[in-house]
């Protein structure tokens, strides 16, 4: 086994050059894969930050019925992403 080991060394040493540059090239693409990971998750709850505050104001025309709007208020109330509807 220690022949393994010494192999092992001798070649780590010998090509220093190349050892180096690999670990170097490996090192930057895990920081730039935690670069875009943390970016992605901050960017993930700042639009779930702004999704809940955004509010939505619908004007109709004089010409729509009391019942088209109701019926227009229920289907816009019957939407996932709607949290309220006031009339």
């Amino acid at each position: 086994m220690g022949f393994f080991f010494r192999q092992a060394r001798q070649y780590f040493f010998q090509n220093l050059g190349i050892n180096a540059l690999t670990l170097g090239t490996i090192t930057f693409s895990f920081l730039i894969l935690g670069l875009f990971g943390t970016l992605a998750h901050n960017a993930r709850a700042l639009m779930e930050d702004w999704g809940g505050r955004i509010r939505i104001t619908a004007y109709l025309a004089e010409s729509v019925t009391a019942e088209g709007a109701n019926r227009l208020r229920d289907q816009i109330g019957g939407l996932e992403e709607v949290q309220a509807v006031g009339y």
